[in-house]
């Protein structure tokens, strides 16, 4: 199987667990990609990225990564590309 150029790997899904605030971030060539990219961003890392040190709500975390999808989207093509098939960001 090649890996995908950066253009074919798109944003196939999001699913959030409610309990923890931790949003995945699916990715693959296509919408039934059975090896998808799985990008895990918990509450902490947006934190960090916001610079605060509040505990943050579910709808924060979920609208940090619609608001910076491409970003995402390259952290998960670079760690893909390094033979990984998912990655947390802590």
């Amino acid at each position: 199987m090649t890996e995908p150029k950066y253009q074919e790997f798109v944003w196939i899904d999001t699913r959030s667990d409610k309990t923890t605030g931790i949003i995945y971030l699916r990715f693959g060539k296509s919408l039934d990609d059975p090896m998808p990219f799985v990008l895990t961003v918990t509450p902490s890392y947006v934190a960090q990225k916001m610079q605060t040190t509040r505990r943050l709500r579910m709808i924060e975390v979920h609208n940090y990564c619609n608001e910076n999808r491409e970003a995402l989207r390259k952290i998960a093509f670079n760690c893909k590309q390094h033979g990984k098939n998912a990655e947390v960001l802590e």
